[in-house]
């Protein structure tokens, strides 16, 4: 019989330093598993030694949720274990594929089952070959990365069955004391079966089955004592410890463990015949008799296309933690109210053993689990396309069972191509989905909402039905985004915003033109300010829409905006704020059309008050733009009328070569005559605005002018001239905070406004001091010069032009 075959895992190409390879060692519901580097060279090697030779039966990879290797290629060796790593010979087994598991949204792990093509050689190493990564936005550095690894095999050649409890899947979620428990029973069941002790034998099954279920709890419950450490909360991991103990013992004392082991011996009690626990094991182990045959072959993918028939099974998918839904179903607890269900599932103490009955009743009673007539009626639709099979999983009182069957819905819309009765069938049962009040069940029927809209909407769905299943579904999600649940309120407006960039639903406008209806002061606060913030996220992700059917035009908007600045709470107003400033930058004439006039009264109210300062701040951003705008457009009409100027100048001899008469007086400056083959117009005025060393801009008003008239407009055109006043000595431009000091150092001369270094007052001696960067080192544009050279040497400069 095929065994868990323990191993070591003895290289690694590369590894984690919080991730070491060493962690597929041991399988558990906290094992961390193995990463490679950040930004690894592919491929990966993986080589693990056995504990002895077997013969190979199975491996089982469970890869990481969004670290995921495309394709991994399995070897197995048969030398001595003496043999150094980088001699092993491998012979080629096959290879497996992973999907990218962009459909759960990289929440859910691939489990690969992968049996092994019998071999006449016994194995000692396996190696694993991951060749490369599935790309993704959570997978920065392009890292891969296993969770767990466990290798079933044998001593002898033999064609027996694997046991369930050899699972990867088993050791994962399942706690290891129970774990073992559950494993010393199965030898004692087969022990049992031998000897024809079969009431011995059923009681170990239903006992075996009971405890995988309770291993699965007391598993999350280690896990989440593990992150409560981490987080360094010890209440709340004592708290879990707690629950662990009383579970734990209270199973093992309710399942008489210690005599079902027989550690002792045999005992009579357990062959006795018309005990209440042996007809309700057998009654258990009959009910979960048909899963059993599925889970297993669900898990047998084949090695590779090379050895069997390409067939992958999408079964071996699971999401953590594992849910058997059909044990958790047909389980039937004790009546006593301190099992372990109403410890788990309590309300308050007065009311425990009532609710316990109540449970413990459905559970048993299988048509409690059956439609009614009045049920069947209403959901006539999707029994006829999906069937009832299906249907009523969505109507059970088990939400394992209505998160298989939004599963299984999945499974069918993605197998066949949409039409409009699918679409409306689909849509009633995610309705009911959505409904639902346990998180697990939102959750996926959520994911398949936006799903829905993005992957099922095939040619064959009109726009009729588009818009009717949205009109259907969009309520239930605006009043759960309304959920004071943050989890739920997150959910449900990521789901909304998703199916408004869909392409299909963008055609219609239908969630714009609901989102951004007028809020009333009833409206509740919650759900006021989830449909503000998911209308600025539109805003900001689509923008605004000149469509007057889009709900996304100006006009629209402001109105929206305005009417929750009425709302009576505050969270509510700041947002409205925020969208109305975000209108306002594309048209402020509707915007204020809104509100009250901006005047003395206004602005005493405090949010008008602020919402004002922010009008008159991006006003004032416009009219800087609009005023550099008038800039260029001022240099460009100096630059082009003194260079007229320059060439129809009958002063200036006809035998001198003036910088217009130079040959490409179109591909120069006029100021620093630095020339350019490949200059245009636009480079030019780029030159001017940013690095022509005889050029500044104003620091107040940005406006560029001439280094040499940088005092001349400070006083007479700056936007802040009324902050300097003239020196009558120098005829500089002094700040009249400045100005009593300036008087005592002044000295009457003509000095450089950057540097204050004297410079005589002509043409030659400014260009000599300002076309060198390192002369005025204090040029606001001397890197430039630096980092691009002398424009035009200044010999030539005195050489082409007749200063005196």
């Amino acid at each position: 019989m095929p065994r868990k075959i323990p191993f070591k895992t003895i290289y690694a190409t590369s590894e984690d330093e919080k991730f070491r390879c060493s962690e597929l060692d041991t399988q558990g519901p906290t094992v961390r598993g193995w990463q490679s580097q950040k930004d690894p060279s592919y491929p990966q090697d993986l080589i693990l030694k056995l504990e002895k030779p077997v013969f190979l039966t199975q491996v089982q990879i469970l890869a990481h949720q969004f670290m995921i290797p495309d394709r991994i290629e399995l070897w197995s060796s048969s030398s001595s274990s003496e043999s150094p790593i980088s001699s092993l010979p491998f012979d080629y087994l096959g290879y497996v594929i992973l999907g990218d598991n962009r459909s759960s949204s990289h929440k859910s792990r691939e489990l690969k089952s992968v049996t092994i093509p019998p071999s006449s050689a016994k194995s000692s190493h396996i190696k694993l070959t991951l060749l490369s990564n599935h790309e993704n936005e959570l997978n920065v550095h392009n890292q891969v990365g296993l969770v767990a690894v466990q290798i079933l095999g044998e001593d002898k050649e033999e064609a027996t069955e694997a046991s369930i409890f050899d699972d990867l899947s088993f050791d994962m979620y399942v706690d290891r004391d129970v774990a073992r428990i559950i494993r010393q029973m199965e030898c004692r069941k087969s022990e049992a079966v031998k000897g024809e002790r079969f009431r011995y034998a059923a009681r170990l099954k239903s006992a075996m089955l009971t405890l995988r279920t309770v291993g699965e709890k007391l598993g999350r419950l280690e896990v989440g004592k593990f992150q409560a450490i981490a987080n360094e909360d010890y209440a709340k991991a004592n708290k879990k410890k707690e629950q662990m103990d009383m579970l734990r013992s209270e199973t093992y004392a309710s399942l008489c463990v210690t005599d079902l082991l027989e550690e002792s011996g045999a005992l009579a009690k357990n062959d006795a015949p018309g005990s209440d626990i042996t007809d309700s094991n057998t009654t258990l182990s009959e009910e979960v008799k048909t899963p059993d045959v599925p889970v297993q072959e669900s898990q047998n993918t084949p090695v590779s296309p090379l050895h069997y028939a390409p067939v992958i099974s999408k079964g071996a998918t699971i999401v953590q933690p594992i849910r058997t839904g059909s044990l958790k179903k047909k389980k039937q607890p004790t009546a006593s109210p301190s099992s372990y269900e109403a410890y788990d599932e309590r309300i308050i103490p007065a009311a425990q053993r009532s609710v316990t009955v109540k449970e413990t009743t459905t559970n048993i009673n299988p048509n409690c689990l059956k439609m009614n007539e009045r049920e069947k009626k209403q959901a006539s639709l999707p029994i006829s396309v999906f069937g009832i099979a299906l249907v009523e999983k969505f109507y059970s009182r088990q939400y394992v069972d209505k998160e298989d069957g939004l599963r299984d819905l999945e499974c069918i819309l993605e197998s066949q191509e949409t039409t409009n009765k699918i679409f409306r069938a689909a849509t009633f049962l995610l309705h009911r989905a959505i409904r639902d009040k346990v998180l697990s069940v939102y959750t996926v029927a959520s994911s398949l909402v936006t799903q829905l809209f993005s992957r099922y909407t095939g040619p064959r769905v009109t726009t009729s039905e588009l818009g009717r299943s949205v009109d259907k579904l969009l309520p239930e999600l605006f009043s759960k985004s309304g959920d004071p649940t943050p989890r739920v309120h997150n959910l449900a407006v990521h789901t909304i915003l998703t199916m408004a960039h869909s392409p299909q639903l963008r055609k219609l406008n239908i969630i714009p033109v609901h989102l951004t209806r007028a809020l009333t002061a009833s409206t509740h606060p919650r759900l006021a300010l989830s449909k503000l913030e998911m209308v600025e996220q539109l805003i900001l992700s689509i923008g605004i829409s000149t469509d007057k059917a889009s709900g996304m035009t100006a006009r629209t908007l402001a109105e929206f905006g305005a009417s929750g600045l009425h709302h009576p709470a505050e969270a509510v107003r700041k947002v409205a704020e925020r969208v109305l400033i975000l209108v306002y930058r594309v048209n402020p004439r509707l915007v204020r059309k809104q509100l009250p006039p901006d005047d003395d009264i206004t602005r005493r109210n405090l949010l008008y008050r602020q919402l004002m300062k922010e009008f008159d701040k991006i006003d004032l951003e416009v009219k800087r733009m609009d005023l550099n705008r008038e800039t260029r457009q001022h240099i460009k009409s100096s630059v082009s009328s003194y260079a007229a100027n320059m060439s129809e100048s009958p002063e200036v001899d006809q035998n001198v070569e003036t910088p217009n008469s130079l040959p490409g007086n179109n591909k120069h400056c006029i100021f620093c005559f630095q020339t350019c083959e490949h200059l245009t117009e636009e480079g030019l005025n780029i030159h001017y605005w940013k690095y022509c060393p005889l050029l500044t801009r104003c620091t107040h008003c940005q406006e560029v002018v001439e280094c040499t008239g940088i005092h001349n407009h400070l006083l007479k055109d700056c936007d802040l001239k009324e902050l300097y006043r003239p020196c009558d000595n120098c005829t500089e431009a002094v700040e009249k905070e400045n100005f009593e000091e300036h008087l005592v150092e002044c000295q009457g001369i003509n000095r450089c406004p950057f540097c204050k270094t004297p410079v005589e007052n002509t043409d030659l001696s400014w260009r000599n001091h300002l076309l060198d960067g390192k002369t005025c080192p204090k040029h606001p544009r001397a890197k430039f010069i630096l980092r691009s050279g002398s424009s035009t040497p200044r010999d030539s400069i005195a050489a082409n032009l007749n200063f005196s």
